[in-house]
């Protein structure tokens, strides 16, 4: 089997080729597991007869997951559910966990979007609306020690939908929070007019405390695709993870082609090294489908969680098809030895050498065919260092010199980007 990585020692120092793909997992296959849905309820007497967005995460090896559950006659409210079979099997609370709030609250419907643990404290961000009309669609916070079991509810949203004329003025729908050490970033769902009939894009708002947000100006980040993609519509982000110098996210996108709008969405994946400017790996092909006429998520797949858990990828995501509402089904990455197959890639190749590196390096490049070319370097908390290029060049091999002198030590990342194709090297300085 051909491998992604080859490590070949020369006198010059440690090459290392990286052949076409910015990260050294396979992100485009996933299987659905054969017991799905692994959460489904059909007693119209429960809180929870359908589950929507299930947000998992790992604690002390155990799958914790907080869901929105509904009927055909109650508002929006959160359970809990925990699994200790690596997520086949689910055991949920009699009771919701934070229930609806009253009648004209802002928040008196909530849907989990995002959880994390900082150190001994649950943080979640929630979305919020009043019911009837979705116009004041919202980002909520609420936290709690993770020995306890009631969690404390901010007072007011912590993000707002904008003002008349701007692209998130009807509402903010669905939210993806993560937290770097230092700062948190929130990508979310934005409409100006109308949820049901106008395109939906992409935000990005960061935080010193996961309260206090301010949107970035350049937003919407991410707009819906050409005409013909799976996402041309709308684009809902979904979960973030920060691995080998960049953000990979998970998100959501419908093609338009129902009558409904929450018809055959499907799951895509996409990657960006600073938050801002993100690269769709495949703009064509979803990386999860919606089910085959008569299966259980024959209508819509949606992303909700993707966590690692002993050594496997594995992502939740909420099913629908009109008979059976709406559950919650669990996929897993499939991966061969952890790496693409070289067979599958592009002569797209980066050499960088020496690596580690003292002060002074050689980023060596190959291109197959004239394309306009830049090279970035990146820090950890990915912030741009140095624009090493940026300008057409011919095909062929091609050297560039990146000069460290100043830099602490520490790593640091080379993203390439040539022919609509992206390529990220670790640069590690001593």
């Amino acid at each position: 089997m051909k491998t992604l990585l080859n490590f070949r020692m020369m006198a010059m120092g440690l090459f290392i080729f990286l052949i076409a793909g910015n990260n050294l997992t396979a992100q485009t296959n996933w299987v659905k597991h054969e017991n799905n849905p692994v959460m489904d309820n059909f007693d119209s007497d429960d809180w929870d007869r359908y589950y929507f967005n299930p947000i998992v995460l790992v604690i002390e090896n155990e799958l914790s997951m907080w869901y929105l559950g509904t009927n055909d006659n109650s508002p929006n409210q959160i359970g809990y559910a925990y699994s200790t079979n690596g997520g086949i099997t689910w055991i949920s609370n009699d009771e919701p966990v934070i229930a609806a709030g009253n009648t004209g609250d802002w928040n008196r419907n909530k849907i989990p979007n995002t959880v994390l643990l900082d150190g001994d404290t649950l943080k979640m961000w929630y979305n919020a609306f009043t019911g009837g009309s979705e116009a004041n669609l919202s980002i909520g916070y609420a936290w709690r020690h993770i020995d306890s079991t009631d969690w404390i509810l901010n007072e007011d949203p912590v993000l707002e939908k904008g003002s008349s004329g701007e692209w998130d003025f009807y509402g903010i729908w669905t939210c993806s929070v993560h937290f770097d050490g230092e700062v948190y970033h929130m990508w979310y769902h934005g409409y100006e007019e109308d949820v049901i009939t106008e395109p939906g894009h992409m935000g990005y708002a960061t935080s010193p405390n996961g309260v206090d947000w301010d949107k970035h100006p350049d937003n919407p980040v991410m707009e819906i695709g050409a005409d013909g993609s799976f996402y041309d519509t709308y684009i809902i982000p979904g979960p973030v993870r920060f691995s080998g110098g960049q953000f990979e996210m998970w998100f959501t996108g419908w093609d338009g082609d129902s009558n409904s709008p929450y018809y055959f969405e499907e799951i895509g994946y996409m990657t960006s090294v600073n938050g801002k400017d993100w690269v769709i790996q495949n703009d064509t092909l979803p990386v999860l489908n919606v089910g085959s006429p008569g299966d259980w998520d024959r209508n819509q797949v949606r992303v909700a969680s993707v966590v690692t858990h002993n050594d496997s990828l594995k992502m939740f995501f909420m099913g629908h098809k009109p008979a059976n509402g709406y559950q919650i089904g669990l996929a897993t990455e499939d991966m061969v030895d952890g790496v693409r197959d070289l067979d599958q890639l592009s002569e797209f190749e980066m050499i960088i050498s020496p690596n580690p590196i003292k002060d002074i390096t050689t980023i060596s490049y190959h291109l197959t065919s004239a394309s306009t070319t830049s090279i970035v370097i990146y820090n950890q908390q990915g912030q741009i260092i140095s624009t090493l290029l940026d300008e057409k060049k011919q095909s062929g091999d091609h050297e560039i010199i990146f000069d460290s002198k100043g830099l602490p030590s520490g790593i640091y990342f080379c993203v390439l980007k040539a022919n609509d194709e992206t390529q990220t090297a670790k640069i590690v300085k001593l």
